[in-house]
Parts: structure tokens; sequence; C-alpha cells
């Protein structure tokens, strides 16, 4: 099937590698689309993370990526791994050759999207196989699949359902990448024990404790990347699946460090590397009272995060619910916010989407071809986006010039995560990335913020709101 969509053996540059096939043909019709968008061509070249990683893994090294959010992580595992085990070797057969796991459904979906650029396939082909709950077929599918995305929870589904194709999935992976790795462990944000149970059924397969009793020759390669990659992560990691990794580093990097008995994310040295993106602006609207005594989201709050809206005025804006309990806990249904942010959203010329539909809609999921154009051509109105914390992370939503972060973020590193859904990375982009993020939190939330501002390395600003009599006359209501 992937020679049948491959078509003629292109080749590309890219950095320090060369492509070739499909993956050849992403990176020549990415190029072509920068060219036709710019008056000026200003290429489409590697960020520093893809240019320092991508070559050790085409190589097949074991490499932990920590890199800013929003520099391109995806494609920078996503085309050397599928020039090193699909391009490479279209006549092997029997399994597939890389799983993709993902702390969110959200997140997998969209790698799968990607995934499928590259192999410049619909969804209907199954050489990317992005798992999900009652697929008709599965066992066939997951052994024709060269790609295969999926959560922790899904994959021990599937290995309930499907045990001996599990294990033969197991026998003949090339490649495993665990992305947002640290927030499926300890001190991330979602269930720790499924990642773990899953690591255990693969080196119990590879050990021979499968169906067929039979070890593996060799280790698979294994890629691990996040924005929040600490040392710790990566030694757990090394230890669960007896692997070294190559470290690679782009920016500040971020280090956990015990105190008082408390494990807290410390920002970059003092070494002229920078966190965070030279255009982000930080800033914060203070409140008496975020949370309700269920520890979810005040729907008053929802008046002051339309007033911030209103006062910055984006194209684009993704709103965040945190409400400090992590992946494991939910929050339920988002219906009311959805409605009440709508009524009040609507005079000022938004729409309101949730995160699930934006990165189906009218982008690509990695903000690279077209991203932005098509939102415009789509419609005319500006746009807001909400979701909540733990489904937001990791998500490319293309063009989003205001962050707004409202409640309780659960640590340090997750602030990391949430900021980055702005100012991110462009291809042909000339100059830093712009956006602002704006926290509308309580007295308490404010002080670890000017902690965390000291930690981290960024300047912390009141954001400046308009009176709301100011917003009726430019909106004609406001309620």
């Amino acid at each position: 099937m992937v020679e049948a969509v491959r078509g003629s053996s292109a080749e590309e540059v890219f950095g320090k590698i060369i492509l070739h096939g499909t993956a050849a043909a992403f990176i020549a019709k990415v190029r072509r689309s920068i060219l036709g968008q710019r008056d000026f061509n200003p290429g489409f070249h590697p960020t520093p993370i893809q240019h320092l990683s991508m070559e050790p893994i085409l190589q097949g090294k074991c490499v932990a990526m920590q890199a800013p959010t929003g520099t391109g992580k995806t494609l920078a595992f996503m085309l050397p791994l599928w020039e090193r085990y699909v391009e490479r070797a279209q006549r092997e057969t029997g399994g597939s050759p890389i799983l993709i796991i993902t702390p969110s459904e959200d997140l997998q979906q969209q790698i799968g999207i990607v995934g499928r650029e590259v192999a410049s396939e619909t969804e209907d082909l199954p050489s990317v196989l992005v798992l999900r709950r009652s697929m008709d077929s599965i066992g066939e599918r997951m052994l024709e699949a060269k790609v295969i995305v999926g959560t922790p929870s899904l994959l021990l589904e599937h290995i309930e359902i499907a045990y001996d194709v599990m294990c033969k999935v197991a026998m003949s992976l090339k490649a495993l990448v665990i992305d947002e790795a640290d927030a499926m462990l300890p001190s991330g944000g979602t269930r720790k024990d499924e990642l773990e149970e899953f690591l255990e059924f693969l080196n119990l397969v590879w050990q021979g404790k499968g169906p067929d009793g039979v070890a593996r020759p060799s280790s698979a390669q294994i890629v691990a990347c996040s924005a929040s990659l600490d040392e710790n992560s990566v030694a757990l990691l090394e230890d669960a699946l007896e692997c070294k990794f190559t470290m690679i580093r782009i920016g500040g990097h971020l280090t956990l460090r015990k105190s008082e008995g408390r494990w807290s994310l410390m920002g970059p040295p003092d070494d002229g590397k920078q966190l965070w993106p030279p255009g982000l602006d930080h800033r914060a609207v203070l409140v008496k009272r975020v949370l309700n005594h269920e520890g979810k989201v005040n729907v008053g709050v929802l008046a002051n995060v339309v007033q911030a809206i209103g006062s910055v005025f984006p194209r684009r804006c993704l709103v965040i619910l945190c409400e400090g309990r992590g992946n494991a806990d939910r929050g339920g249904s988002m219906g009311k916010y959805v409605k009440k942010m709508r009524q009040q959203l609507s005079p000022m010329g938004y729409t309101l989407v949730t995160a699930s539909a934006a990165i189906e809609g009218p982008q690509t999921a990695h903000g690279i071809t077209e991203g932005m154009s098509k939102v415009d051509t789509e419609s005319s109105m500006r746009q807001v986006i909400i979701g909540r914390c733990e489904t937001i992370r990791g998500l490319d939503i293309v063009g989003v010039d205001l962050v707004v972060i409202v409640g309780q973020v659960q640590n340090a590193r997750e602030y990391v995560h949430v900021t980055g859904r702005t100012a991110r990375w462009e291809p042909g982009l000339i100059g830093d990335p712009s956006g602002t993020v704006a926290c509308v939190v309580d007295e308490r939330m404010y002080r670890r913020l000017k902690r965390w501002s000291k930690s981290l390395g960024f300047h912390l600003e009141m954001l400046r709101l308009r009176p709301r009599d100011e917003l009726q006359k430019l909106y004609s209501t406001f309620d």
C-alpha cells in the first residue's frame, strides 16, 4: 500500500538528511505552499530541534528531545522514522514498524493527521492507524499499518481485545515514540500506571514471554520528547525500557529539583538560553474567586475572560480551563461554559468552538501548509477555541494570538505547555513568533505565577483591561 501511494521516487534535502518518496514529496509540498503564499521565498528549513535530532534518529539512535512548544518536534521524529523504517524497508512485511504513544486522544488524532500528510494518504488507507474504541477488523488493520498511534489506555484496551496481535506488533516494532513523555510519568499530569503497565507488556514480550516464547534479537529504537522533559523523566524511561538516550535540548532546559520533600521544576540556568519565545507576553488578570466549592471554574468568571479577549481583540484565541486536578479527572461536560461564552462573544464578532472541533476544522493539524489562510478563507469572523488543560497539551492549533488560562494551573510544567499554544513556529517565518498569555486567576494562583516567573525566567505583568462601558460602545452589547 505504501508503494502504491508513494508514486515516483522524489528526493529532497531537509537540513542534514535526505528524504525520499512520500516524505520528500511532503517537504516539496510545504516549500511550494510557502512560495505561493509569500511575495518572497524564505525557504523551508529545519528548526533547531529538527536540525539536531533528525540525523541521529535516522541513524537509529535512541533520542530524547526537549525543546520549546511549537518548534516542530512532531516532524523532528516523524520524517526520519518514516524514511528509516518505511521508505528504506519496502520489502519488509508483517507488523507495524512505528508505534507512537500520546497522553490524549485529541493529540493522537492530530499526530495521525501529520502522519497521513507525510504518507500522502487518506484516512481510509491503512499505513497510519489511529486507535479508537470499537474498531472493526482491528487485528488485520494493526498488522497492515506502518504507523500506529494511541494512548496508553487504548493500547491496554486492545491488548485485552487482541492479545496475540498486540504481541506480534510488539515483536515487529522497529521504533517506539513516547510523545509528551513527562505527562505520562511520575510528577506529570496524567495517570501514571497506564504507561507503566504498557511498557511492562512490551518488555515481557521482548524477553520471550509472549505466546510464541521467542525473545527479540535486538531492542527497538526509542524516541521521547516534550517541552518539559527533565532528567528524572529520562532516567525513568531508560530504566523501564533498558535503553540509553542521546539527550538533545534546545533553548533553556528544565531541571526537576527536590526541596523540602517536594519536587519543583526549575527554569533555565543563567547561560543566556531562553525557555520562552522572545515575542511571548505573560499577563495576569486578578479576580476574587475563580473556582467554586466543587473545584470547577465559576461560570461568572467567564465575563472576565470575555473582557480580556475584548481588550486584546485577537484574531484567534484559545481559552484553557484549568481546574488543578490533572488528566485523571476530566471535569465533565463543558456545555454550560460553551453556551455562556457563545452568548457573550457573538456580539463581538467571534465564533466559539471546542478544541477537538478546531483541530478537525479548516487547518492542517501541524500548522504547516495553508493553515491560517484556510481559516481566513472559511470564515470572516474571529474565533475562540475552548478546552480543558489536560486535553490541550501538545496540540498545534494554528494562528493563536491569545491564550487565556482560567483557574489553577496544576504545576509549573503545565504552565510551560499551556502557554506554548501561542507564539509558535511557522515555516518560512522571519523573526520571532509572538503572542500573549493572559491568566485569569485568584490571589493564591497569582502568587504562584510570580514564583514561577522567577524560577522559569519570564516577566509577568497585569493585563490592562478595557472598561466594560468602552467595550459596550465597541461591540454594542456586553453582558
